[in-house]
C-alpha cells in the first residue's frame, strides 16, 4: 500500500514540475515583455523632451518629480455638470497645457499633478450640453496676473500644494484662446 502513495506522490511531483516548466517561460516572456513596453515607452519620451521640452512630457516622463495641487472649487450653486479644470503654463513664452482633468458633477475638489512652475487655472462647464468644454464656456479661473507657484517650498510634505479657491460664475463666462502644442 506504501508503493502505491509513494508511486502517486511521484506522478503528482512529476505532472507539478511538469505544469511548471510549461508556464513558466509564458509567465516571464509576459511579464518580461510589460517591461521591455515600458522601457520603449520611456525610451520615446525621453527622445520627445529632447526635440520638444514640454511640462507636459516632462510630468508623463518623470511623474515622481511633480507635485499634487489641491484646491477648492466655490460655487453658490450644486454642480450638476462635468467641469474641465486645465492648468496652462507660460513658460516657454506660448500658453502650453500642462494638465487637466474632468471632474463628475458635484465633485468640489479639484487636483492635477504638475512639475515645478507657475500656472494659471481655467474651469470649464459643458454649459450648452453638447458633449464639449467649449471656449466660451470657462466659469472660473485664477486670478489673472497671480499665477499659482508650485514649488518644493510651497508644499509641506514635498508633494502636496495647497491650490487657491476658485470661484465658480455659471452666468457670468469667459473666452479664451489656448493653443495646446501638438
Amino acid at each position: 500500500m506504501r508503493a502505491v502513495f509513494t508511486e502517486l506522490a511521484e506522478r503528482k511531483n512529476a505532472l507539478f514540475t511538469f505544469l511548471l516548466l510549461l508556464l513558466l517561460p509564458g509567465y516571464v516572456m509576459l511579464t518580461g515583455c510589460t517591461y521591455v513596453k515600458n522601457w520603449i515607452r520611456v525610451e520615446k519620451l525621453r527622445s520627445e523632451v529632447k526635440n520638444n521640452p514640454s511640462l507636459e512630457l516632462i510630468r508623463e516622463l518623470v511623474p515622481e518629480g511633480c507635485y499634487q495641487l489641491v484646491g477648492h472649487l466655490n460655487s453658490n450653486r450644486k454642480i450638476q455638470e462635468p467641469l474641465l479644470v486645465v492648468a496652462i503654463s507660460r513658460k516657454s513664452g506660448r500658453p502650453e497645457i500642462v494638465a487637466e482633468r474632468i471632474l463628475r458633477a458635484g465633485v468640489v475638489v479639484y487636483t492635477a499633478l504638475i512639475p515645478e512652475g507657475s500656472y494659471e487655472l481655467f474651469v470649464f462647464a459643458d454649459l450648452d450640453d453638447n458633449g464639449f468644454f467649449d471656449k466660451s464656456e470657462v466659469i472660473g479661473h485664477t486670478k489673472q496676473g497671480a499665477p499659482v507657484r508650485i514649488s518644493a517650498d510651497r508644499s509641506s510634505d514635498g508633494h502636496l500644494v495647497e491650490g487657491p479657491p476658485i470661484t465658480l460664475d455659471f452666468k457670468k463666462t469667459r473666452v479664451i484662446r489656448i493653443s495646446h502644442p501638438t
